[in-house]
């Protein structure tokens, strides 16, 4: 079957306002390096390959033992691009893939079991992110959603990394609840507020038009209620996507072959959280898969 690529690409110019904390992540490098995976057992040794955006072009290598990835991963540098630790979504490892104290079972239900048993990690795309808690050096949240049958997650919820002289530990603060309803599937993904020091993730409630609308800040999570905006949008394949200044938001949901895949874009007012002049792209592709960029 021949496959079709859909490439769109959104030109952006904004004020600078709104460019001072997305410059400060990308200069703290805590996104420089990734580690991946693959989900199907016949190329499992495709497992815990590392692309180190450092240098250029990028330094792709694999290294084990280490945790098993699945569709979810998520990983933390420190300021100078170094992995400190990364997640599959059901344990945290450090950067010498041993699991972290406490970092083991930080999922439970019953797809956390299944991956268990496929010796495996996550099937959540977009599933886990990890944050530097604002205000703290040492502190991290990792933000995870639990799936249900049906092609949703039945919640948000946190848990706490810390890094001390004696190396990485998961506090108390393990498997935490943030909100408790059905939500989108994956799509977890966050934006600097316009402070330049606080996040904002918004989470999706299952195929309807409201987010959930959490501030990330040295006082902790808070939920600012959530907004309704836009079309009612089915739950799929998806991938979420800030722009790289912050200013615009995309949703990528593919369906099925029969209804198409779906495209939902936003501007992104970073100082309130909140979503305007929503636009709609609909489209069929013979492809399985798919996903968004945006190009600065």
């Amino acid at each position: 079957m021949q496959q079709v690529l859909l490439l769109v690409t959104l030109f952006l110019i904004s004020s600078s306002v709104h460019v001072d904390g997305q410059e400060l992540f990308k200069r703290e490098k805590r996104d420089n390096t990734w580690v991946l995976g693959y989900g199907d057992p016949q190329f499992i040794q495709h497992g815990r390959t590392i692309v180190d955006f450092n240098s250029s072009p990028p330094n792709v290598f694999r290294e084990a033992p280490g945790l098993e990835m699945d569709i979810t991963a998520a990983a933390m540098s420190n300021i100078h691009g170094s992995l400190l630790f990364y997640t599959n979504g059901l344990q945290i490892a450090a950067r010498s893939h041993e699991i972290i104290e406490q970092g083991d079972s930080i999922m439970n239900g019953q797809f956390a079991e299944d991956a268990w048993e496929n010796g495996l990690g996550y099937l959540l795309k977009q599933g886990v992110l990890i944050l530097p808690y604002p205000g703290n050096d040492t502190s991290y949240l990792i933000l995870h959603e639990r799936m249900v049958w049906g092609g949703f997650t039945n919640g948000l919820y946190f848990t706490e990394a810390v890094s001390s002289g004696t190396g990485l530990r998961v506090t108390e603060n393990k498997l935490i609840p943030i909100i408790e309803d059905s939500l989108a599937w994956g799509g977890l993904i966050s934006v600097r507020h316009a402070n330049g020091r606080d996040w904002w993730v918004l989470v999706p409630k299952e195929e309807t038009n409201k987010y959930y609308r959490l501030l990330v800040s040295p006082q902790g999570i808070e939920i600012l209620g959530f907004q309704e905006i836009g079309r009612a949008i089915d739950s799929g394949l998806c991938q979420n996507v800030y722009s790289p200044d912050g200013t615009k938001f995309v949703r990528y949901n593919g369906i099925s072959l029969q209804d198409g895949s779906h495209i939902d874009l936003f501007d992104f007012d970073r100082c309130e959280g909140l979503l305007y002049n929503p636009k709609h792209i609909s489209f069929n592709d013979s492809s399985w898969s798919g996903g968004a960029a945006i190009s600065q």
